[in-house]
């Protein structure tokens, strides 16, 4: 069924009056005909937008036409689908506003790419569009109902600009999430700053932090409980195979009394040949959009300091064990739970 036949959007967009009137008497509206209908959900969507030029009925044709690929496979287009096509209209407006716009028609693939222009992210080859293109109705809605409650502006219909629909990035993170980036080769996913080889589940636990991860540093995440330490090799391969360039900082999740504390010592000599320059890691950390808030960096953690410095630098100390013969030397963390780290370690912010 075609979605201007569908009774439940209709119902949902046309205005009150001309829902009654359609459907007075016994009247089935989705059986009107089609300049009837269009008539009636350009009336219906304008109704959400009185500040605006009344729509009618060719270009709610093209609106609906952008609408059943921008909301396919949700519920868009049923309960508050009048409110939403108004916030979809609005895009469009200001997408054919945009220097250098094409011209024509307005396809995903232009919501898509204001998407990216705006927040840095997803590009094309994610794949992603159909989904950034509902993040971005989703967030022209969140930011017009915010400015409409903002008594300095006194209108139930704010005009709404770019810079509004950036001013707060913090609102992404409620919008309907991204696909996660396919893995590499070696299981990397690539954001667009940063890298990381967790599990799946993870990557979508962080990933709004992720994706807006905006530091002058590329962020490498591994989860050494989970894939173990890369010997320099790997990570030369790591690294042409991915074209990481610039500088590189490491975080190590997972780092606990199983860690192998040789293998551990021989990461940043490792990254360091690989990348050209030294490679700071920290074996915990907050992953932010500025950076990675309370990191703890190897040479600060029980693990790193008290088997290569001797140092305490006010941390408290943690008992060595030896392992039995041949399967390399641990530490043991007392206390140290799921990080490996123990209270009063340095916490920087990176």
């Amino acid at each position: 069924m075609l979605v201007s036949q569908s009774p439940g959007t209709l119902e949902a967009v046309y205005d009150p009056e001309t829902w009654r009137r359609a459907t007075e008497a016994g009247g089935q509206p989705a059986r009107d005909p089609d300049r009837d209908r269009f008539d009636g959900l350009a009336r219906g969507v304008s109704a959400h937008r009185p500040s605006a030029r009344r729509m009618d009925a060719g270009q709610m044709f093209g609106l609906l036409g952008l609408a059943v690929q921008v909301f396919e496979g949700t519920q868009g287009l049923s309960a508050g689908a009048g409110e939403r096509l108004a916030d979809l209209w609005r895009l469009v407006d200001l997408i054919r506003a945009r220097p250098g716009f094409h011209g024509g028609t307005v396809t995903v693939r232009d919501l898509a790419q204001v998407h990216q222009d705006l927040f840095g992210f997803p590009d094309e080859a994610r794949n992603a569009d159909p989904i950034a293109a509902l993040r971005l109705v989703e967030l022209m809605g969140e930011t017009r109902r915010r400015l409409a409650a903002d008594r300095s502006r006194a209108t139930q219909d704010p005009q709404v600009s770019w810079d509004d629909l950036r001013a707060d990035p913090r609102t992404l993170d409620a919008l309907t999430p991204l696909p996660l980036p396919v893995p590499r080769r070696h299981g990397g996913r690539v954001f667009p700053n940063l890298v990381t080889f967790e599990l799946e589940e993870n990557v979508r636990a962080g990933q709004a932090g992720y994706e807006r991860y905006r530091a002058d540093h590329t962020l490498v995440i591994f989860d050494v409980s989970e894939r173990g330490l890369p010997g320099p090799e790997q990570m030369t391969r790591l690294a042409r195979d991915l074209g990481l360039r610039g500088p590189v900082r490491l975080l190590l999740r997972g780092v606990d009394e199983s860690t192998r504390l040789g293998r551990l010592g021989l990461w940043p000599a490792a990254f360091a040949a690989a990348f050209g320059a030294p490679v700071p890691v920290a074996v915990a950390g907050d992953v932010r959009p500025d950076g990675v808030r309370e990191a703890v960096l190897l040479e600060d953690a029980p693990v790193y300091r008290d088997w290569f410095d001797g140092l305490a630098r006010g941390c408290q100390r943690a008992p060595a064990v030896r392992p039995p013969p041949g399967r390399g030397r641990a530490v043991r963390l007392a206390g140290a739970g799921r990080t490996g780290l123990r209270r009063g370690c340095p916490a920087v912010a990176w």
